[in-house]
């Protein structure tokens, strides 16, 4: 599998600007270029995504990435979303993969990112299932 034309192919979409594959040690696997994150970043987007539903006492937290401030809720076992008023970004556990994509608010914006998120996880399930049978 290669990560590289799998990004390529959901930005491709038009949906998603910004979107990072990392493995669940932190590795960067492919990113878009302007996508670019230190390791302890990463790391802790990681922990927060896997933390147990059910565990958070709040139903926000904050989350720095960089110098940005994101406001943060859990979507389920493995998805946080993160917003600030210009973007928001959905982390979601793709079996041994984390899927971070980025897209600009809009006030008419007429796209769910979780969704194609979702989907886009759902698609790499697929080739990852298929790419054990093939050599």
């Amino acid at each position: 599998m290669n990560w590289v034309d799998s990004i390529n192919y959901f930005i491709g979409k038009g949906k998603v600007q910004k979107v990072a594959i990392y493995d669940c040690g932190g590795k960067p696997l492919a990113a878009t270029p302007e996508l670019q994150f230190a390791d302890q970043e990463v790391l802790g987007i990681i922990k927060c995504v896997n933390i147990p539903f059910n565990i958070y006492s709040r139903s926000q937290f904050g989350l720095f990435i960089g110098h940005t401030k994101y406001l943060c809720f859990k979507a389920d076992d493995k998805t946080m979303i993160g917003l600030t008023e210009d973007d928001l970004f959905v982390a979601h556990i793709c079996d041994s993969v984390m899927i971070l994509a980025f897209i600009t608010i809009s006030v008419n914006a007429d796209i769910s990112c979780l969704g194609e998120v979702w989907t886009f996880a759902q698609e790499l399930r697929s080739k990852m299932e298929v790419s054990m049978f093939v050599s």
